[in-house]
């Protein structure tokens, strides 16, 4: 009886110590955005507001590559393209006197809608990321006319 009970309060500390390591992986944000962007990312979302959403259909996914190489998969036509275009990340800082925040610039160099579907088609983004399987990407163009957010998730 006593051997039973060890052996549970065993098993409890056990799983428990699992469950709260394996969430502290899922929820630790990557601090490195050149290391937090790698990987293969589905456009989902389309927003300017909360209740202001559009939900999107992927048609593919775009993956961004070590040495800022990036692909295209179609999922039509199940092709994977290593696109032309390259990107690199720059540090930007907020003017915002009330909320002056640090934020990461996404620079696309050669890019073409036409290679990536998917996109707004502008070569700057301010980029966010909200966790490590969801990144909002903003254009960056006329600063006047507030564009959608784009909002991607991490394909598993």
């Amino acid at each position: 009886m006593i051997k039973k009970k060890i052996f549970c309060i065993v098993g409890f500390i056990l799983m428990n110590g699992l469950f709260v390591s394996c969430n502290k992986m899922i929820d630790e944000l990557d601090t490195d955005p050149e290391k937090a962007i790698l990987g293969k990312w589905e456009l989902v979302l389309l927003t300017r507001n909360v209740g202001d959403e559009i939900q999107h259909t992927p048609t593919g996914y775009i993956e961004y590559l070590p040495d800022s190489l990036m692909a295209w998969y179609d999922y039509a036509t199940r092709k994977r393209t290593l696109l032309e275009s390259k990107y690199w990340l720059e540090e930007g800082v907020s003017s915002d006197v009330d909320f002056p925040h640090t934020y990461w610039i996404l620079h696309y160099q050669g890019f073409s809608i036409e290679s990536y579907p998917d996109s707004f088609g502008c070569n700057e983004y301010q980029c966010t990321f909200f966790s490590n399987n969801r990144m909002g990407l903003d254009p960056m163009v006329l600063a006047l006319i507030k564009c959608y957010t784009h909002i991607y998730e991490r394909k598993k």
